[in-house]
């Protein structure tokens, strides 16, 4: 089949999906209702499309977590042999980050930003159609598997090297909602994750004689540090120096915070450490050897509930049982942790408060923590300070930073630092408003 005669053929079943989709009441509601949650703007027709595609790709539906693909293998009748091969490339597509690193005749190489594997990928369409695209650029696109060859189905959005920052947030942004993705089909990265997982727990407990350990977020980012110290160097800090390190700190209530955007921006607070919030409050440190090192805020308010003679006593106590029990964000570790600890109040104390009616921890994170399951080695954290855009998204900024202060510096007739060989005046001190 030729390239073009794939994307034809592909774009017909799409179709076809989406026919089947409006024709299906229980689809057509959980698309509506997508549309609705989302507030799809229906006056942009490549956003519509952009959002509708991500709709066909992403959603999961019901307790077994079926995509839209699983649906119409199932129940899509008279669907050709050819048309059943389209829709298995079309679930195993990979959506990333992709930095061109190289244009030849008829093909792409492009690096996915967030499982770091390097592909060569066909156009879908003539190479004409991507004049405005260069080597390092980036492109927000979805691959298509075929015959062994990765084909460029759908190009979301392209950003040009002097909006790479972009790039790297948005790659990040979802390697901090889904970690998972950091190794999608890519075999070597889960195995260097997996390694790096399990030599980490196994350093953790030597280091705390535990699965986790309670601090302040003042002091997460030290006990961090001295944690990959010991893992890179392999000498052990005293226990004297990691008690004094580890400082913790009582909290009377549990409210909301965000440990990995501040004000929206993830890069400030992942600079920064934990320590960059205003307030102080306190974070467990876990860790074990399938969810990897995972920052916890609030572990000792939530182990208060089961803990005390009278729960209502603890402030925020539903909106703490919601955040641990019901978020994906908390691993299962932590409820194992609570449960062990408290075998008598742990159950009765969730159900009353969720009003629900678990006969064990096992029915719990079946229906709240089956990602962990499906995804091991989840670790935000541990993949976020593995990944190549967030040390890429680090170098870039504090270039930026260090250019911005010797732009300060410079008076408005000096030559610019920028090398242009004009006045600073005349060139980059125009945008500067005094």
């Amino acid at each position: 089949m030729l390239v073009l005669d794939l994307s034809e053929q592909i774009n017909k079943v799409v179709n076809k999906i989406f026919n089947f989709i409006n024709g299906n009441l229980n689809l057509k509601k959980d698309l509506d209702d997508y549309c609705k949650a989302i507030g799809i703007p229906k006056d942009n027709q490549r956003q519509l499309n952009n959002y509708i595609l991500n709709y066909l790709f992403e959603r999961r539906i019901g307790k077994g977590k079926m995509s839209i693909f699983d649906y119409v293998l199932r129940d899509m009748r008279e669907l050709k042999e050819e048309e059943k091969e389209i829709i298995l490339a079309l679930s195993g597509s990979v959506d990333g980050v992709f930095e061109v690193r190289k244009i030849t005749q008829g093909k792409f190489e492009l690096f996915n930003l967030t499982n770091e594997k390097l592909y060569n990928a066909k156009p879908m369409a003539k190479m004409t159609k991507f004049g405005n695209l260069s080597v390092g650029h980036f492109i927000l696109a979805r691959l298509v598997k075929w015959d062994g060859d990765y084909f460029v189905y759908h190009i979301a959005d392209h950003i040009t090297y002097s909006r790479r920052i972009l790039a790297f947030q948005i790659a990040i942004s979802r390697l901090v909602n889904d970690p998972s993705l950091f190794y999608f089909d890519n075999e070597e990265k889960f195995e260097e994750l997996k390694n790096n997982s399990e030599n980490l727990a196994a350093k953790f407990y030597d280091m705390f004689g535990d699965k986790y350990v309670i601090t302040s977020n003042k002091s997460a980012d030290k006990l961090i540090d001295m944690l990959n110290d010991y893992k890179e160097s392999g000498k052990k800090p005293s226990p004297d120096k990691v008690q004094k390190a580890i400082t913790p700190y009582k909290n009377d209530k549990f409210f909301d915070v965000s440990e990995l955007a501040r004000d929206g921006n993830i890069l400030v607070s992942a600079k920064k450490g934990f320590s960059s919030q205003d307030k102080k409050y306190n974070v467990a440190l876990v860790s074990d050897g399938k969810t990897g090192l995972q920052v916890v805020p609030f572990m000792d308010v939530f182990l208060d509930i089961f803990a005390v003679d009278d729960y209502k006593t603890v402030s925020n106590y539903e909106k703490c049982i919601e955040k641990f029990v019901v978020e994906k964000q908390v691993p299962p570790l932590v409820l194992e942790i609570a449960q062990k600890k408290y075998p008598d109040t742990f159950l009765p104390r969730v159900n009353e408060i969720l009003k629900t009616s678990f006969t064990s921890l096992d029915e719990i994170l079946e229906k709240y923590k089956s990602f962990y399951v499906e995804n091991p080695y989840t670790s935000s954290t541990l993949t976020l300070y593995s990944s190549y855009a967030f040390k890429r998204l680090l170098d870039v900024t504090d270039v930026q930073e260090e250019e911005k202060k010797k732009m300060q510096k410079v008076g408005r007739n000096d030559l610019c630092p920028c090398g242009s060989g004009l006045k600073y005046k005349k060139c980059c001190g125009k945008a500067v408003q005094i």
